[in-house]
């Protein structure tokens, strides 16, 4: 190889090796970047909160319950210190009593309303209604109580009898035709009505219909007639009423572990008479609020599948980041191999040009 043709070798492989190293430099640049990205992640992992589940005992309290009287039971809201001066050593109670009596309740019937198709119809308040003939079933003696629920029908209009009206053998009376599962509802009378109404502390009317020997009670206010959706049926029971009280000058006392032991009240006077104090027994349990409980544990789950998809998700973008470190690793290798080899050639090149120097300049030396 001539002098020209070795330098010109020696300035490609310079400028090819030059080229390598440079490449290096953009890989390491790259990989401490990927490094950087990598250490966020990890930060990211150590910064995250990991859920908890919640304990009972947080959702622990201590109920006290005392009995007001044989048919009811109570539960001591709060209890404060009364700050008067003319009733030292009193507390101000707040408690709820809880009772039960007949009522109505809510069954898992449900009625459809439709207006009895039968042959006799008027118009009632505008509104062509269908009407039941119930005049062999109307007495004098029971004419009263049903008045009420009577209407009679002139020139086609029908109208609610009034309290001037009297028993007349020869009218006819009428009741309007509503039926709740094919069976023929009756207007609960007020007086009736109140029965069951008061211990609900509602003001709901309702119509009753009979089926296999029970009772059952659709809601005046939710009938619609020809009602396509059924409605609410109800029945006679046992119904739990609850009454918050409250007692000014109450007592109370303490057993030796600091819990309330037993609550003395001032009950209202006799007419005339001071106020009477009626000391009761005080019972302490605890009770877990389940309710709350388990939306903190609902909470928990929500908030532990979150830390499961962020901890999935950064874990994801690590293996990425590791994945395309690996391969600028390799690259890294290939172009030291690389220049390793150029570097060799140079090397040989080197030679070959000094021995053409060394041959050109020293040819006329003695």
């Amino acid at each position: 190889m001539g002098m020209a043709a070795s330098q010109a070798r020696f300035l490609g492989l310079t400028a090819r090796q030059t080229n390598l190293q440079f490449e290096g430099q953009q890989i390491n640049q790259q990989r401490t970047t990927l490094s950087n990205q990598s250490a966020n992640c990890y930060n990211s992992l150590l910064a995250m909160t990991v859920p908890v589940p919640p304990c009972t005992d947080d959702f622990t309290k201590l109920v006290y319950t005392f009995t007001p009287t044989v048919s009811t039971t109570a539960t001591i809201d709060q209890i404060f210190a009364n700050n008067d001066e003319n009733h030292p050593g009193t507390f101000k109670v707040i408690y709820t009593e809880f009772g039960s009596n007949e009522g109505i309740i809510e069954t898992t019937n449900r009625a459809r309303i439709t207006n009895a198709q039968t042959d006799i119809s008027a118009t009632l308040q505008g509104t062509r209604r269908y009407f039941n003939d119930v005049s062999e079933n109307v007495t004098e003696d029971n004419f009263e109580s049903k008045k009420p629920f009577l209407y009679k029908i002139e020139g086609g209009e029908a109208h609610l009898l009034t309290d001037s009206d009297t028993y007349s053998t020869t009218a006819q009376y009428y009741t309007l035709a509503l039926k709740a599962n094919n069976i023929d509802l009756t207007e609960v009378s007020d007086e009736a009505t109140q029965n069951f109404v008061n211990s609900k502390e509602d003001t709901e009317k309702y119509y009753e219909y009979e089926l296999n020997g029970v009772k059952y009670y659709v809601k005046k206010s939710q009938i619609d007639i020809d009602a396509t959706n059924p409605i609410s049926v109800f029945t006679t029971g046992s119904v739990t009423s609850k009454k918050q009280k409250t007692d000014l000058y109450a007592k109370v006392e303490y057993d030796n572990q600091a819990r309330v032991s037993a609550i003395i009240i001032n009950r209202n006077p006799i007419e005339g008479g001071s106020r009477i104090e009626e000391r009761y027994t005080v019972t302490s349990t605890t009770e877990v609020d389940e309710e709350s409980y388990n939306n903190a544990y609902n909470q928990y789950i929500y908030e532990q599948y979150l830390y499961d998809q962020k901890q999935t998700e950064i874990n994801a973008s690590i293996e990425i980041i590791q994945s395309e470190d690996k391969n600028l690793e390799l690259r890294l290798k290939q172009l030291d191999t690389e220049n390793n080899a150029i570097q060799t050639e140079i090397e040989a090149v080197s030679k070959v040009l000094k021995n053409n120097i060394e041959g050109s300049f020293k040819t006329f030396n003695a």
